[in-house]
């Protein structure tokens, strides 16, 4: 299993996790809130909806998403940035 540091300085958490996953351009499984369960690869992403790229682009809004699970085990190690 790979581990990758990532630091993500002024940046979010969630930007910087999304940014690793759209590079990694591995498939990823998106929960919905209401149980709905999409699998594609992360295509892009801005502050409130993600781009899913799966036989076809699918637009998701953030608001309407429970969990983002890579489909491979990745293991991230967050360092934070310090002042």
């Amino acid at each position: 299993m790979e581990t990758k540091k990532i630091s993500y300085g002024t940046k979010g958490l969630q930007e910087t996790h999304l940014a690793e996953l759209k590079a990694q351009e591995s498939e990823i499984v998106i929960f919905l809130i209401n149980g709905t369960k999409l699998i594609g690869i992360l295509q892009d992403f801005d502050q409130f909806v993600i781009l899913l790229k799966s036989p076809e682009t699918q637009l998701v809004y953030k608001h309407a998403i429970s969990t983002v699970v890579p489909a491979h085990n990745v293991k991230f190690e967050v360092e934070e940035a310090r002042s």
